[in-house]
């Protein structure tokens, strides 16, 4: 990965849709069938994995989940039967009886889609020894949707890309992609917002593609975006540099001495606190640390690993601050 790729790229996702032969797709399933999907997956993985049952968890747990890229919004939302399967490490994890009886996926910190897809392959290969997959010659893996028949595959990258967004480019260079296929999403994907300045990129289609070539497509965006967003933080430097510099000092000085931080000022004031590291404005140790961070501070995230109730919105945000107050002792410096 190149010293550009790692100012602007947090993380990456491979993911894999796959159904179980002679079962309804998720939407037109019953308890039973359910219980039959998750029961072959479950049995398949073994030691070193956790279900979950959707219903059977409390708003914080499964908004946990949700912030933590391990679920989607709509399994917790639309999906009665739905459940999970997490290993210890939140490395890799399934999702079952979404919008397909399957969904497995594998979540890297920085830029490793052949070692994510070579993870997820191999969880594949577990599964599919246990439970036979739709599977049709001509049109490769059934899938609910369309645009995942063939091999079912998602790749995305998690991209931090400030100074497009800043300078009004970001959808230019996404334009410049043409014929890639390539999606740019919010950070909890379709309809989502970009908040923090993140973004996923990912493939838009899967049929007709190997797995090799849809890593190939990701990877040339990914490079394209990364190189794009390194020639805008020069440009911004050169001719916002007064305003840059201040909000960036601003944010890092509010982040570090707040009584109280919202979520939303939470995710601004990290976003350009990361851009004051790679401008060597703020002595950083490690970047990483401000997204690992910024996830665990999150709402249901917080909640979940405070030393104290948090029963308020203001308790949360006050708490919050306390974190970051401490955190950035370490991070900084």
């Amino acid at each position: 990965m190149t010293e550009n790729m790692k100012d602007s790229v947090i993380s990456t996702r491979v993911r894999l849709a796959r159904n179980l032969k002679g079962i309804p797709f998720p939407s037109k399933i019953g308890a039973g069938q359910a219980n039959v999907v998750a029961g072959k997956v479950y049995e398949a993985l073994g030691k070193g994995y956790k279900l979950y049952n959707i219903a059977r968890l409390n708003e914080s747990e499964a908004g946990a989940l949700v912030e933590k890229h391990l679920i989607s919004k709509e399994l917790v939302a639309s999906c009665p039967f739905g459940s999970v399967i997490v290993g210890d490490d939140e490395t890799l994890s399934v999702m079952l009886n979404e919008e397909d009886h399957v969904r497995e996926q594998v979540i890297l910190s920085g830029l490793k889609l052949e070692e994510a897809y070579r993870l997820v392959d191999g969880l594949d290969d577990r599964i599919g020894e246990n439970a036979q997959f739709a599977f049709s010659e001509r049109l490769g893996y059934l899938t609910a949707c369309p645009t995942n028949l063939g091999t079912g595959m998602r790749a995305s990258v998690m991209m931090f890309l400030p100074a497009l967004t800043i300078t009004d480019t970001l959808m230019q260079s996404v334009n410049a992609l043409g014929m890639l296929n390539i999606a740019l999403r919010g950070v909890y994907g379709e309809g989502s917002d970009a908040i923090g300045f993140i973004y996923q990129i990912s493939n838009r289609r899967t049929l007709g593609l190997t797995e090799n070539d849809i890593l190939g497509l990701v990877r040339t965006a990914v490079n394209h975006l990364s190189e794009a967003e390194e020639r805008a933080r020069e440009f911004l430097i050169a001719t916002r540099e007064i305003s840059v510099k201040d909000e960036i000092m601003r944010a890092y000085g509010i982040a570090a001495n707040a009584y109280r931080l919202s979520n939303q000022e939470l995710i601004r004031y990290f976003a350009f606190i990361k851009l004051g590291a790679y401008y060597k404005l703020i002595p950083v140790k490690r970047v990483f640390a401000l997204d690992e961070l910024m996830t665990s501070l999150q709402p249901y995230n917080l909640i979940s690993a405070a030393d104290r109730p948090l029963n308020t919105p203001e308790e949360r945000d006050v708490y919050r601050a306390e974190c970051v107050r401490e955190a950035l002792k370490e991070i900084v410096g």
